[in-house]
């Protein structure tokens, strides 16, 4: 809990009450596995593995997902500069089209024009 509390801020229990309500077992494999065995797990710091994540997030045409680890990437110490360099190198594995909504997504977050979190 205290990875995806660090990573989703003050969003995390309105996401983590809308897990629940959605479905239990959806939680645990949110909360109790990706954030708790494999985010939370030695080797890397979060901020590079929240880097890793925005990585591979900018492929996979998920830009809400992509949003909540911008931000939670700064909100564990990456800097603009890092992230910045992360989403630059988008169209060298996936592509332009990628590159494009991922330089979208970022402008969104940097400039604080796309939603927290629905209630």
């Amino acid at each position: 809990d205290q990875t995806a509390e660090l990573i989703y801020g003050h969003v995390y229990p309105k996401l983590r009450r809308r897990m629940r309500e959605l479905h239990p077992v959806l939680d645990n494999i949110m909360f109790g596995h990706a954030y708790g065995r494999l985010l939370s797990r030695p080797g890397l710091d979060l901020r590079v593995r929240e880097l890793c994540v925005i990585a591979m997030l900018m492929g996979l045409n998920a830009a809400p997902q992509l949003t909540s680890h911008l931000r939670g990437a700064l909100r564990v110490g990456a800097t603009e500069a890092e992230v910045r360099t992360v989403v630059a190198q988008t169209s060298i594995t996936f592509g332009e089209e990628a590159q494009a909504q991922s330089d979208a997504t970022l402008v969104k977050v940097m400039n604080g024009s796309v939603g927290q979190a629905r209630s």
